[in-house]
């Protein structure tokens, strides 16, 4: 996502990416690949607000933001109107900070994922993400309500609250409004 006020000035510049593969062994059992990248091509900028002297922000503004991560999951309810699995794994996070230093360890994720359907065209989800490794606590969670509109689109409205314990500010919650394809 990019913004921009009225002479162009870039505000934000937002990306966010997630695969989550899942092969399952058994209809409780199964096995998770998750990866997630978030990116913010403004954090190695200064603020214009920023005053000479003071701490560099680009110490703790993170650029980028990855973890690449497998491991076991089941399923805790799996009907028709309700779907709930849990998961926990280990894998490779990396953090890069506005000033080019970065940092690549071990870290461990525990996610959740539950889904309820209300009716043929109204269905709510709630994922949860809770990733741990030496240099942050990343714990995010996307709450959203989805209505179709037709057999291709629905409309989604979303609540996203992400935590870093590694940044400056370090919690954010975002509203959004979506039109979702699906394919």
């Amino acid at each position: 996502m990019a913004d921009a006020d009225a002479d162009g000035t870039k505000s934000k510049e937002d990306v966010l990416g997630v695969y989550d593969a899942n092969y399952y062994f058994n209809d409780k059992f199964y096995a998770f690949v998750l990866g997630r990248i978030e990116s913010d091509g403004l954090a190695s900028e200064l603020p214009a607000d920023y005053v000479k002297g003071s701490p560099d922000p680009r110490q703790t503004a993170i650029s980028k933001d990855a973890f690449l991560g497998f491991g076991p999951g089941y399923r805790i309810v799996n009907n028709e109107q309700i779907a709930w699995r849990v998961q926990a794994g280990v894998g490779i996070s990396y953090l890069e900070y506005g000033d080019d230093n970065s940092t690549t360890e071990e870290a461990g994720i525990v996610s959740s994922r539950f889904f309820y359907k209300f009716n043929e065209n109204v269905f709510a989800s709630m994922d949860t993400d809770v990733l741990k490794s030496d240099a942050a606590l990343r714990i995010n969670n996307d709450l959203g309500v989805n209505m179709k509109v037709s057999d291709a689109f629905s409309t989604r409205v979303s609540y996203l609250t992400e935590y870093n314990d590694s940044r400056t500010i370090r919690a954010d919650n975002k509203l959004g409004v979506s039109l979702v394809y699906g394919f």
